[in-house]
């Protein structure tokens, strides 16, 4: 995949000379060096020359998604920069191979550290800026705790013990000597993994890194701005209130917990503010904050009204690993079957008989909840659009008012200003969730007149185009 490394180094530079400390894989590159060293062996062997007239072929550095074809010492000369690189983006490309790091020096002049990640040459600019992000924090804790009780200065003293004793490849003693080693093959491992760095160096400073095009690889970043959110708008935690909170760090913002304490999908955000006593900008942070660590997505908040269908992508197999899961989280019930009901777009209500006890329609939001977060079902709004027809503009009133072509309905004077008011958002754009915000109408009222306009107005159902973007993340595409 594009965003993961191929290669995580560690290089430091002081008064005692250069060195590449540690590499990670390195199994492989090992094997490699090796074998390029027993063809040079030969001090009489000579370049061909029969190709000097073509142009040089372009080599790989990149096999079975590692990286290739560097030695350590290479690696070294070229990552062991001078202290004025201190503090900014170092990027290097050779080949297919893109190095980004973050140079830092870690005690005042005298050790430099540079954690180097190694990329195909094609990633993106944001993929790039995101590992240029992480080895800064990275450096950042490394330095902060080599100020604190010299943890830097330990933990490359024995690598380069390691280094001096060994007489093959000294990275899998390095790795059980040093933990700073463990935790940059850690670092390398949750990247290709999740997308996810959660690391406490030293035991200490908290790490705590998102690769995005890997947690949510169809969203686009812009959409995570807080301009993108509505007030009517809800969220949709894709893991557990319980298991989220017990993950949280010591020093979580205290705002967070207290809305995850007020959490529930049937609210909406201005409602979660009120109930957390946020303003409603800060649960919008809050929010934009969950959906980049894939830890919830944005909804409609659930109601009897919403109306749902099966989603086009939704996997059907009898045997997807779905179906198994579902049967556990709900036994008695099959997903196939549950799914059945929403083939053709229903409602809630449409589902809940009043026959059902309430533990019955508790259990069916429950299911609703689960097949949103799975991404098997979508949100249909309906959208209305003004499209007078010739005799509606024939039957237009004193005031210039459509008043429909319907020669049996009559229009009280409240309903032709109320439609009056609200014709501007009858251009297909603005769906009814969105006309009773912004209008302070009830559904009922909504309804109602669209029905008694109904020469001049049509409908359509669709998925809200913003919801639709935030509802993607790597869970629901596992």
């Amino acid at each position: 995949m594009e965003g993961n490394p191929l290669s995580i180094i560690l290089v430091k530079s002081d008064s005692k000379g250069d060195r590449l400390l540690f590499r990670y894989p390195y199994a492989a590159e090992s094997h490699s060096g090796e074998a390029n060293c027993k063809k040079r062996r030969n001090p009489y062997a000579l370049t061909s020359t029969d190709d000097l007239l073509e142009p040089p072929r372009q080599t790989s550095n990149i096999s079975h998604n590692q990286l290739t074809g560097f030695s350590d010492e290479v690696l070294s000369n070229l990552f062991a920069v001078k202290s004025d690189l201190c503090g900014n983006k170092f990027e290097l490309k050779v080949n297919d191979v893109r190095f980004v790091g973050h140079p830092t020096l870690v005690s005042a002049g005298s050790v430099l550290i540079n954690i180097q990640f190694a990329m195909r040459a094609t990633a993106s600019h944001a993929i790039v800026k995101c590992y240029y992000d992480l080895s800064r924090r990275l450096g950042v804790a490394l330095r902060h705790e080599e100020k604190r009780c010299g943890y830097v200065t330990q933990e490359t003293k024995a690598m380069v013990t390691a280094h001096d004793e060994a007489q093959h490849s000294p990275y899998s003693q390095i790795l059980a000597r040093s933990a700073l080693a463990r935790d940059l093959k850690t670092v390398y491992e949750e990247l290709c993994l999740a997308g996810q760095v959660h690391l406490r160096v030293n035991n200490w400073i908290e790490v705590s890194f998102c690769l995005p095009h890997k947690l949510h690889p169809e969203l686009d970043p812009d959409l995570l701005c807080i301009h993108a959110l509505r007030p009517y708008y809800g969220l949709l935690l894709l893991v557990e209130t319980g298991e989220l909170v017990s993950g949280l760090s010591s020093d979580a913002s205290p705002a967070l917990i207290r809305l995850l304490q007020v959490y529930s999908p049937l609210k909406s955000f201005q409602t979660l503010a009120a109930d957390a006593d946020l303003v409603l900008n800060q649960v919008y942070q809050l929010a934009r904050h969950l959906v980049y660590w894939a830890k919830a997505t944005v909804i409609f908040p659930l109601c009897e009204s919403n109306i749902y269908v099966v989603s086009p992508t939704a996997p059907l197999a009898v045997n997807s690993a779905l179906v198994e899961e579902f049967s556990e989280k709900f036994p008695g019930s099959h997903l196939l079957s549950v799914l059945s009901e929403f083939s053709l777009p229903s409602s809630l209500s449409q589902r809940v008989s009043p026959l059902d006890n309430p533990q019955q329609h508790s259990q069916l939001v429950c299911m609703i909840i689960w097949m949103l977060q799975h991404r098997l079902l979508l949100q249909l709004h309906t959208y209305v659009h003004l499209m007078p027809t010739l005799a509606g503009i024939a039957k237009l009133g004193e005031d210039e008012e459509l008043l429909g072509d319907d020669e049996r309905v009559v229009h009280s004077p409240e309903e032709i200003a109320l439609f009056s008011r609200l014709q501007r958002h009858f251009n297909g754009q603005h769906h009814l969730e969105e006309i009773m915000y912004l209008e302070n109408v009830r559904r009922s009222q909504l309804l109602q007149l669209i029905d008694k306009f109904r020469g001049v107005i049509i409908t359509r159902q669709s998925e809200d185009p913003m919801i639709a973007n935030f509802f993607i993340s790597k869970k629901l595409h596992s």
